[in-house]
Protein backbone atom coordinates (compact mmCIF):
# COMPACT_ATOMS: atom_id res chain seq x y z
CA UNK A 1 0.00 0.00 0.00
CA UNK A 2 1.39 3.35 -0.64
CA UNK A 3 0.80 5.06 2.27
CA UNK A 4 3.11 1.94 4.21
CA UNK A 5 5.33 2.62 1.76
CA UNK A 6 6.42 6.23 2.35
CA UNK A 7 5.99 5.75 5.87
CA UNK A 8 8.56 2.87 5.92
CA UNK A 9 10.11 3.49 2.62
CA UNK A 10 10.55 6.62 1.24
CA UNK A 11 12.51 9.57 2.38
CA UNK A 12 10.45 12.39 3.44
CA UNK A 13 13.29 13.91 5.60
CA UNK A 14 16.46 13.28 7.45
CA UNK A 15 15.23 14.60 10.51
CA UNK A 16 12.43 13.15 12.09
CA UNK A 17 9.89 15.38 14.05
CA UNK A 18 8.04 14.47 16.56
CA UNK A 19 5.71 16.69 18.51
CA UNK A 20 2.31 17.21 20.24
CA UNK A 21 -0.95 17.63 17.87
CA UNK A 22 -3.23 18.62 19.93
CA UNK A 23 -3.69 18.23 23.56
CA UNK A 24 -7.21 16.79 24.84
CA UNK A 25 -9.17 16.92 27.70
CA UNK A 26 -9.64 12.67 27.64
CA UNK A 27 -8.21 9.56 25.84
CA UNK A 28 -8.03 10.26 22.12
CA UNK A 29 -10.38 6.76 21.15
CA UNK A 30 -10.72 7.08 17.91
CA UNK A 31 -8.82 9.53 14.96
CA UNK A 32 -9.25 9.99 10.85
CA UNK A 33 -8.20 12.07 8.27
CA UNK A 34 -10.94 14.73 7.83
CA UNK A 35 -12.96 14.47 4.97
CA UNK A 36 -14.93 16.97 5.22
CA UNK A 37 -12.26 19.82 6.08
CA UNK A 38 -8.62 17.91 4.40
CA UNK A 39 -5.61 18.83 5.92
CA UNK A 40 -7.48 18.10 9.25
CA UNK A 41 -7.16 15.29 11.80
CA UNK A 42 -10.83 14.36 13.19
CA UNK A 43 -11.18 12.35 16.71
CA UNK A 44 -13.09 12.02 19.79
CA UNK A 45 -12.30 12.45 23.32
CA UNK A 46 -15.43 10.48 24.88
CA UNK A 47 -18.29 12.97 24.75
CA UNK A 48 -17.67 14.50 21.50
CA UNK A 49 -15.95 14.73 17.85
CA UNK A 50 -13.48 17.62 17.56
CA UNK A 51 -11.67 18.53 14.38
CA UNK A 52 -8.04 20.00 14.01
CA UNK A 53 -5.21 21.70 12.05
CA UNK A 54 -2.86 21.10 14.72
CA UNK A 55 -3.06 24.62 16.17
CA UNK A 56 -7.05 25.33 16.25
CA UNK A 57 -9.24 22.79 17.99
CA UNK A 58 -13.17 23.20 16.79
CA UNK A 59 -16.00 20.77 18.24
CA UNK A 60 -17.81 18.65 15.32
CA UNK A 61 -20.97 17.43 17.17
CA UNK A 62 -21.44 16.53 21.09
CA UNK A 63 -21.33 18.42 24.47
CA UNK A 64 -17.44 18.21 25.36
CA UNK A 65 -18.14 18.47 29.28
CA UNK A 66 -21.61 16.56 29.15
CA UNK A 67 -23.16 12.98 29.29
CA UNK A 68 -26.61 12.13 28.55
CA UNK A 69 -28.73 11.41 25.03
CA UNK A 70 -29.91 14.24 23.09
CA UNK A 71 -30.71 14.83 19.01
CA UNK A 72 -29.49 18.05 18.25
CA UNK A 73 -27.30 20.06 15.99
CA UNK A 74 -23.30 20.65 16.07
CA UNK A 75 -22.55 21.14 20.06
CA UNK A 76 -26.01 20.72 21.34
CA UNK A 77 -26.01 17.50 20.63
CA UNK A 78 -25.30 14.98 23.31
CA UNK A 79 -23.55 11.80 23.46
CA UNK A 80 -23.26 9.17 26.39
CA UNK A 81 -19.37 8.23 25.63
CA UNK A 82 -18.13 7.96 22.58
CA UNK A 83 -15.66 5.09 21.68
CA UNK A 84 -15.64 5.04 17.65
CA UNK A 85 -16.80 6.63 14.38
CA UNK A 86 -16.36 6.55 10.95
CA UNK A 87 -16.35 8.95 7.86
CA UNK A 88 -19.11 8.20 4.86
CA UNK A 89 -18.61 10.27 1.94
CA UNK A 90 -17.18 13.36 2.73
CA UNK A 91 -19.92 15.16 5.30
CA UNK A 92 -21.61 11.86 6.85
CA UNK A 93 -20.62 10.74 10.38
CA UNK A 94 -21.82 7.19 11.96
CA UNK A 95 -20.98 7.45 15.56
CA UNK A 96 -21.19 4.44 18.06
CA UNK A 97 -23.04 5.90 21.17
CA UNK A 98 -21.99 3.58 24.07
CA UNK A 99 -23.87 3.60 26.73
CA UNK A 100 -27.09 4.76 24.96
CA UNK A 101 -26.97 1.83 23.13
CA UNK A 102 -27.27 3.32 19.31
CA UNK A 103 -24.79 4.57 16.60
CA UNK A 104 -25.85 7.75 15.53
CA UNK A 105 -25.77 9.34 12.38
CA UNK A 106 -24.30 13.56 11.70
CA UNK A 107 -24.80 15.36 8.67
CA UNK A 108 -21.51 17.14 8.78
CA UNK A 109 -22.96 20.33 6.69
CA UNK A 110 -25.81 21.11 8.98
CA UNK A 111 -24.51 19.61 11.93
CA UNK A 112 -27.84 17.56 12.35
CA UNK A 113 -27.56 14.06 14.52
CA UNK A 114 -30.35 11.39 14.08
CA UNK A 115 -30.36 7.56 15.69
CA UNK A 116 -29.00 5.26 12.70
CA UNK A 117 -29.03 2.03 14.23
CA UNK A 118 -30.50 0.69 17.49
CA UNK A 119 -32.73 2.29 19.42
CA UNK A 120 -31.11 5.18 21.90
CA UNK A 121 -31.68 4.34 25.30
CA UNK A 122 -33.74 0.75 24.77
CA UNK A 123 -31.15 -1.64 25.48
CA UNK A 124 -30.92 -4.25 23.36
CA UNK A 125 -28.79 -7.87 23.05
CA UNK A 126 -25.57 -8.83 21.15
CA UNK A 127 -27.68 -10.79 19.61
CA UNK A 128 -28.90 -9.55 17.13
CA UNK A 129 -31.43 -10.59 13.92
CA UNK A 130 -31.89 -9.39 10.82
CA UNK A 131 -34.59 -6.62 10.99
CA UNK A 132 -35.36 -2.69 10.69
CA UNK A 133 -34.85 -0.84 13.99
CA UNK A 134 -33.35 -3.98 15.83
CA UNK A 135 -32.13 -2.96 19.46
CA UNK A 136 -28.69 -3.76 20.24
CA UNK A 137 -25.77 -3.57 22.86
CA UNK A 138 -23.57 -1.24 23.64
CA UNK A 139 -21.84 -0.49 20.28
CA UNK A 140 -18.20 0.25 20.95
CA UNK A 141 -16.29 0.78 17.02
CA UNK A 142 -18.10 0.93 13.51
CA UNK A 143 -15.89 0.89 10.48
CA UNK A 144 -17.15 1.02 6.60
CA UNK A 145 -16.99 -3.05 5.63
CA UNK A 146 -14.25 -2.81 2.56
CA UNK A 147 -15.90 -6.06 1.58
CA UNK A 148 -19.78 -4.88 0.83
CA UNK A 149 -20.41 -1.72 -0.50
CA UNK A 150 -23.04 -0.01 1.93
CA UNK A 151 -22.27 -1.42 4.27
CA UNK A 152 -20.85 -0.93 8.20
CA UNK A 153 -19.13 -3.51 10.46
CA UNK A 154 -19.68 -2.52 14.48
CA UNK A 155 -18.54 -4.01 17.38
CA UNK A 156 -21.98 -4.44 20.60
CA UNK A 157 -21.79 -5.77 23.45
CA UNK A 158 -24.12 -7.33 26.00
CA UNK A 159 -23.45 -9.48 29.24
CA UNK A 160 -22.05 -12.40 27.36
CA UNK A 161 -19.35 -11.00 25.53
CA UNK A 162 -18.81 -8.78 22.04
CA UNK A 163 -20.30 -9.52 18.82
CA UNK A 164 -19.79 -8.07 15.53
CA UNK A 165 -22.89 -7.27 13.33
CA UNK A 166 -23.57 -5.83 9.96
CA UNK A 167 -25.81 -2.82 9.03
CA UNK A 168 -27.11 -2.35 5.27
CA UNK A 169 -26.99 1.27 5.22
CA UNK A 170 -28.96 1.46 1.74
CA UNK A 171 -31.68 -1.05 3.49
CA UNK A 172 -31.17 -0.16 6.88
CA UNK A 173 -31.62 -3.82 7.75
CA UNK A 174 -29.36 -5.47 10.60
CA UNK A 175 -27.75 -8.54 10.59
CA UNK A 176 -25.34 -10.82 12.98
CA UNK A 177 -21.88 -11.58 11.75
CA UNK A 178 -19.96 -13.16 14.60
CA UNK A 179 -21.05 -15.34 17.26
CA UNK A 180 -20.00 -14.07 21.12
CA UNK A 181 -16.23 -13.46 20.61
CA UNK A 182 -14.76 -14.10 24.53
CA UNK A 183 -13.55 -10.60 25.21
CA UNK A 184 -14.21 -8.29 27.98
CA UNK A 185 -12.81 -5.80 25.66
CA UNK A 186 -12.17 -5.51 21.67
CA UNK A 187 -10.72 -3.35 19.28
CA UNK A 188 -10.59 -4.39 15.35
CA UNK A 189 -8.99 -3.17 12.12
CA UNK A 190 -9.81 -4.55 9.04
CA UNK A 191 -7.44 -6.17 6.03
CA UNK A 192 -7.66 -5.49 2.33
CA UNK A 193 -9.14 -8.84 2.22
CA UNK A 194 -12.16 -8.32 5.00
CA UNK A 195 -10.34 -10.40 7.46
CA UNK A 196 -10.36 -8.39 10.78
CA UNK A 197 -7.29 -7.81 13.21
CA UNK A 198 -8.60 -7.62 16.61
CA UNK A 199 -7.06 -6.87 20.05
CA UNK A 200 -9.21 -8.47 23.29
CA UNK A 201 -8.83 -8.79 26.86
CA UNK A 202 -10.33 -11.10 29.05
CA UNK A 203 -10.72 -12.41 32.34
CA UNK A 204 -11.46 -15.88 33.34
CA UNK A 205 -8.92 -16.94 36.39
CA UNK A 206 -6.27 -15.43 34.31
CA UNK A 207 -5.69 -12.67 32.37
CA UNK A 208 -5.36 -12.92 29.06
CA UNK A 209 -4.03 -10.24 26.19
CA UNK A 210 -4.26 -11.62 23.19
CA UNK A 211 -3.88 -10.34 19.46
CA UNK A 212 -6.57 -12.42 17.32
CA UNK A 213 -7.60 -12.82 13.70
CA UNK A 214 -11.19 -13.20 12.52
CA UNK A 215 -11.29 -14.70 9.23
CA UNK A 216 -13.92 -12.55 7.19
CA UNK A 217 -15.50 -15.48 5.33
CA UNK A 218 -15.55 -18.93 7.29
CA UNK A 219 -15.53 -16.79 10.88
CA UNK A 220 -12.63 -18.90 12.19
CA UNK A 221 -10.29 -17.39 14.73
CA UNK A 222 -6.79 -17.52 14.47
CA UNK A 223 -4.48 -16.64 17.56
CA UNK A 224 -1.20 -14.71 16.62
CA UNK A 225 0.18 -12.95 19.65
CA UNK A 226 -0.02 -12.62 23.41
CA UNK A 227 -1.17 -14.51 26.09
CA UNK A 228 -1.17 -14.29 29.96
CA UNK A 229 -0.57 -10.65 30.80
CA UNK A 230 2.86 -9.31 30.68
CA UNK A 231 5.80 -7.47 28.60
CA UNK A 232 7.94 -8.83 25.90
CA UNK A 233 9.02 -8.76 22.60
CA UNK A 234 8.97 -11.98 20.79
CA UNK A 235 7.50 -14.68 18.47
CA UNK A 236 3.75 -16.06 19.23
CA UNK A 237 2.59 -16.09 22.18
CA UNK A 238 5.97 -15.10 23.51
CA UNK A 239 4.89 -11.59 22.72
CA UNK A 240 2.99 -10.42 25.53
CA UNK A 241 0.76 -7.43 25.98
CA UNK A 242 -0.88 -5.53 28.99
CA UNK A 243 -4.47 -4.72 27.65
CA UNK A 244 -3.70 -4.30 23.94
CA UNK A 245 -6.13 -1.58 22.35
CA UNK A 246 -6.70 -0.03 19.01
CA UNK A 247 -5.18 -1.49 16.42
CA UNK A 248 -4.39 -0.53 12.99
CA UNK A 249 -3.47 -2.39 9.69
CA UNK A 250 -0.79 -0.39 8.19
CA UNK A 251 0.09 -2.62 4.58
CA UNK A 252 0.03 -6.66 4.06
CA UNK A 253 1.35 -7.91 7.20
CA UNK A 254 1.99 -5.07 9.48
CA UNK A 255 0.01 -3.82 11.76
CA UNK A 256 0.55 -1.06 14.74
CA UNK A 257 -1.31 -1.93 18.34
CA UNK A 258 -1.60 0.01 21.61
CA UNK A 259 0.03 -1.72 24.67
CA UNK A 260 -1.93 0.54 27.16
CA UNK A 261 -0.91 -0.44 30.75
CA UNK A 262 2.59 -0.83 29.34
CA UNK A 263 2.31 2.57 27.98
CA UNK A 264 3.77 1.09 24.64
CA UNK A 265 3.47 0.62 21.01
CA UNK A 266 3.71 -2.36 19.34
CA UNK A 267 4.39 -3.07 16.31
CA UNK A 268 3.29 -6.71 14.94
CA UNK A 269 4.42 -8.30 12.08
CA UNK A 270 1.76 -11.52 10.86
CA UNK A 271 5.21 -12.38 8.40
CA UNK A 272 7.26 -13.65 11.36
CA UNK A 273 4.31 -13.59 14.05
CA UNK A 274 6.78 -11.46 15.75
CA UNK A 275 5.84 -8.68 17.97
CA UNK A 276 8.36 -5.70 19.02
CA UNK A 277 7.92 -2.05 20.31
CA UNK A 278 7.90 1.80 19.03
CA UNK A 279 10.60 3.56 20.53
CA UNK A 280 11.32 7.75 19.51
CA UNK A 281 13.91 10.29 20.65
CA UNK A 282 17.42 10.92 20.94
CA UNK A 283 17.03 9.63 24.42
CA UNK A 284 15.59 5.86 22.74
CA UNK A 285 12.52 6.25 24.88
CA UNK A 286 9.91 4.06 24.44
CA UNK A 287 7.16 5.08 26.92
CA UNK A 288 3.95 6.62 25.24
CA UNK A 289 0.87 7.86 27.42
CA UNK A 290 -1.50 4.95 27.58
CA UNK A 291 -1.85 4.58 24.07
CA UNK A 292 -5.13 3.87 22.74
CA UNK A 293 -5.77 4.60 18.76
CA UNK A 294 -3.46 5.53 15.59
CA UNK A 295 -3.44 7.28 12.34
CA UNK A 296 -0.85 6.52 9.69
CA UNK A 297 -1.04 9.36 6.49
CA UNK A 298 1.20 9.58 3.98
CA UNK A 299 3.78 10.56 5.83
CA UNK A 300 3.08 10.65 9.72
CA UNK A 301 1.80 8.56 12.17
CA UNK A 302 -0.87 10.17 14.83
CA UNK A 303 -1.01 8.28 18.17
CA UNK A 304 -3.82 8.44 20.25
CA UNK A 305 -3.09 8.70 24.01
CA UNK A 306 -4.50 10.44 26.96
CA UNK A 307 -5.15 13.62 26.29
CA UNK A 308 -2.70 14.06 23.28
CA UNK A 309 -2.47 13.16 20.48
CA UNK A 310 1.50 12.56 19.00
CA UNK A 311 2.75 13.12 15.86
CA UNK A 312 5.94 11.56 14.37
CA UNK A 313 7.05 12.15 11.11
CA UNK A 314 9.91 11.28 8.50
CA UNK A 315 10.56 8.02 9.86
CA UNK A 316 12.26 5.87 8.04
CA UNK A 317 13.89 5.75 4.22
CA UNK A 318 15.26 3.10 2.46
CA UNK A 319 18.40 3.00 0.13
CA UNK A 320 20.23 0.36 -1.57
CA UNK A 321 18.24 -2.49 0.15
CA UNK A 322 19.59 -1.31 3.20
CA UNK A 323 17.35 0.40 6.25
CA UNK A 324 18.14 4.03 6.99
CA UNK A 325 16.81 5.60 10.32
CA UNK A 326 16.43 9.59 10.97
CA UNK A 327 18.18 11.37 13.87
CA UNK A 328 15.09 10.69 15.98
CA UNK A 329 13.08 7.93 15.54
CA UNK A 330 13.40 4.02 14.98
CA UNK A 331 11.20 0.91 14.74
CA UNK A 332 11.88 -2.71 14.40
CA UNK A 333 9.29 -4.12 12.12
CA UNK A 334 10.44 -8.08 12.35
CA UNK A 335 12.65 -10.31 14.57
CA UNK A 336 15.86 -9.86 13.93
CA UNK A 337 16.26 -7.15 16.64
CA UNK A 338 14.26 -6.73 20.04
CA UNK A 339 14.02 -3.42 21.75
CA UNK A 340 16.82 -4.68 24.35
CA UNK A 341 19.12 -4.81 21.26
CA UNK A 342 18.75 -0.64 20.64
CA UNK A 343 21.63 0.00 22.81
CA UNK A 344 23.55 -2.02 20.23
CA UNK A 345 22.97 0.86 17.36
CA UNK A 346 25.25 2.98 15.96
CA UNK A 347 25.76 6.43 14.54
CA UNK A 348 27.62 7.72 12.35
CA UNK A 349 28.30 12.06 13.23
CA UNK A 350 29.21 12.91 9.40
CA UNK A 351 26.33 11.24 7.94
CA UNK A 352 23.12 12.83 8.30
CA UNK A 353 21.33 9.23 7.92
CA UNK A 354 22.10 7.20 10.78
CA UNK A 355 22.55 3.61 9.09
CA UNK A 356 21.53 0.75 11.90
CA UNK A 357 22.78 -2.82 12.15
CA UNK A 358 19.50 -3.90 11.02
CA UNK A 359 19.91 -6.93 8.26
CA UNK A 360 19.99 -6.04 4.44
CA UNK A 361 16.68 -8.53 4.11
CA UNK A 362 14.73 -5.98 6.24
CA UNK A 363 14.57 -3.35 3.33
CA UNK A 364 12.96 -5.93 1.04
CA UNK A 365 9.40 -4.60 -0.24
CA UNK A 366 7.59 -7.60 0.05
CA UNK A 367 7.49 -7.08 3.79
CA UNK A 368 5.78 -3.45 3.56
CA UNK A 369 3.27 -4.46 0.78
Amino acid sequence: MSFLFNLLCRLTSDDTSISYFVVTSGWVYNLEEDHFIPGNIIYTDGSSIKTSDGKKISVVVGNATGYGYVEGQGASAVFNSIFGFTQVGLDQLVVSDYNNYCIRHVNRTTGNTTQHIGQCGKPGSGQVKFGVDSAIGRPKLVIVDNQLPHHLLFAHTDSKGFYLAHFDMKNKIVGPFSEALKADTIDFGQMANGDLINTRNYYSGSSYHIVNVLNYHVKLNYLLAGSIVGYSDGFSTSGRYDYPTGVVEVGKGISIIGDYNNNRVRIFNRTSNYTSTLCTGMSRTCSFQRPVSFLVTSDALYIGENKRITKIEGMFMCRDNHLYRSHFAYMIVIGTWTTDDMSKFTQKQNNRSKKTAFRKTLCDETLFF
